[in-house]
C-alpha cells in the first residue's frame, strides 16, 4: 500500500494487487477530520442566522446521510459534532464556539444571531465522512401567536386592562401565556409577566 500528501489536507491512499479488482486507490481527507478541524481550516461553518426577535434557544437540530449507497454494497458515514456561537460571528472564525452535545440543548446560549460550524470524523473505520444537509434551530420570541389577537373592544387604558381573544383553538390546554409590554420611541422593554408566575397584575379570562 502506498500513500502520498494530495494537498488540501488529502492524502491518497493505493491498494496496489494483481487484478483490477485489488488496485484501489482511495482519497482521504485527514486534515478535515475533527481531530484536526481546527487548526486546518477543515471546519463546516455556516452563514449567520438572524433571528431579531429571539428570546431565547432551546435544541439544535441536524438533516444528515447517515448511510451512502445500497444495503448491499453501501457503507455508513462516520459521525459528525456541531459547534454553535452568538458571538464573535462577525469578528474571526475560530473563537466563541460551544460543543453541542448530544441532548442538542443550546439553551445557555443568548443573542438574535446564531451560527453553526460542523466537524466531520474522515479518519475512522469507512472514512466517509457524513453528508450535511442543513441544521435547524428551535427558539422562543416574542412575537404573538397566532392563536390569539388583541380585543380593543375589552382593553381598557384607564383600567390598564390589556385584552386578547383566541383567534384559534390550541387543540390541547392553552399553554403559559407571556406579555411584554415596550417602549415604543426606544423599543426598550417595560415589563414582561406571564400567567405561570404573574408579578404585575391579575391575568383574568372570560367566555365573552
Amino acid at each position: 500500500m502506498a500513500f502520498t500528501d494530495a494537498g488540501a489536507n488529502r492524502l491518497y491512499v493505493v491498494k496496489q494487487g494483481t487484478a483490477a479488482s485489488t488496485n484501489q486507490i482511495y482519497i482521504i481527507t485527514v486534515g478535515a477530520d475533527w481531530d484536526y478541524a481546527s487548526a486546518s481550516s477543515g471546519r463546516l461553518i455556516t452563514p449567520k442566522i438572524t433571528l431579531p426577535n429571539a428570546t431565547k434557544f432551546y435544541e439544535s437540530f441536524v438533516n444528515n446521510v447517515r448511510y451512502i449507497g445500497n444495503t448491499t454494497l453501501g457503507k455508513p458515514t462516520e459521525p459528525f459534532r456541531v459547534y454553535a456561537r452568538t458571538a464573535n460571528i462577525d469578528t474571526d472564525a475560530t473563537t466563541g464556539w460551544t460543543l453541542i452535545d448530544e441532548t442538542n440543548d443550546i439553551s445557555g446560549l443568548s443573542g438574535t444571531e446564531i451560527q453553526y460550524a460542523i466537524e466531520f470524523r474522515t479518519i475512522g473505520e469507512t472514512c466517509l465522512p457524513s453528508r450535511f444537509l442543513a441544521v435547524n434551530t428551535s427558539y422562543e420570541d416574542n412575537t404573538g401567536l397566532e392563536n390569539y389577537v388583541g380585543s380593543e373592544a375589552k382593553s381598557s387604558s384607564a383600567s390598564k386592562i390589556f385584552a386578547f381573544y383566541f383567534k384559534t383553538a390550541f387543540g390541547s390546554t392553552v399553554p403559559t401565556l407571556q406579555i411584554e409590554l415596550r417602549d415604543t420611541d426606544t423599543g426598550g422593554s417595560l415589563l414582561i409577566d406571564d400567567t405561570a408566575t404573574p408579578s404585575f397584575g391579575t391575568w383574568e379570562k372570560t367566555t365573552d
